[in-house]
């Protein structure tokens, strides 16, 4: 109410999920689906380019403990070297895999499990908490992210956005996205961190935006822990 909005936001809390993010449900599906076709098999090494949260969730799956205690390797990049370049995050996966025997990159941003894992999961949890009553969903572009919309990052647009379901796109600072996680973790007790902030103070711009009303429903996705 103090946000000056009338319908209901209801948030999915993806930290709650077993490495603390949305990206254990991706990392489940995408492991399954290549044990399934043959392509992963056991003591086959997972190679993944990942800003943190995928790669905390592939290694979760394997073992439940914290990445390096996992046997987990992590190998630094240049947050802000363009996809194309050989020190990109991308690059350096595909390099590896090169050079590691049995080595299998799971490839998050061109993976269609990557969608499915949330059609098949994430969607119906929604609907069925919700009664199927969802007037508006807002979600953060993670792994599908808009070099367009990100004056800092030097990225592509990955195969899994499919840009012509988008309404319509909201962008928010830093500043805000932070300050929005911090009122809800005090207001709400939601211990959310700063790409669910971005995700709640976008929502609230949403609502307003497409001025919903008291007998309606806006779910937000929060991807994860603070």
């Amino acid at each position: 109410q103090d946000a000056g909005i009338q319908c209901s936001v209801l948030t999915k809390l993806e930290y709650m999920n077993p490495g603390g993010s949305i990206k254990d449900r991706i990392g489940l599906c995408m492991i399954e689906e290549a044990e399934r076709n043959g392509s992963l098999k056991s003591n086959d090494t997972i190679i993944e380019s990942t800003a943190g949260n995928t790669g905390v969730g592939l290694a979760s799956i394997c073992a439940i403990d914290a990445p390096r205690a996992l046997g987990a390797e992590i190998v630094r990049t240049p947050t802000i070297a363009p996809f194309d370049l050989p020190e990109s995050d991308i690059a350096v996966a595909h390099r590896s895999k090169s050079n590691i025997p049995n080595s299998h990159i799971l490839d998050q941003y061109r993976n269609s499990y990557n969608s499915i894992a949330h059609y098949d999961t994430t969607a119906e949890e929604i609907l069925q908490a919700c009664s199927r009553q969802v007037d508006m969903i807002v979600v953060r572009a993670g792994t599908g992210n808009l070099q367009m919309y990100n004056e800092y990052w030097h990225g592509f647009i990955p195969t899994v956005l499919d840009r012509s379901l988008v309404d319509r796109w909201y962008k928010s600072s830093e500043k805000t996205s932070f300050q929005c996680a911090r009122k809800s973790i005090k207001a709400e007790g939601i211990l959310c961190g700063g790409s669910s902030g971005a995700a709640m103070g976008c929502a609230l711009q949403a609502c307003k935006g497409f001025q919903l009303t008291e007998n309606q429903n806006c779910v937000v996705i929060l991807p994860d822990f603070m």
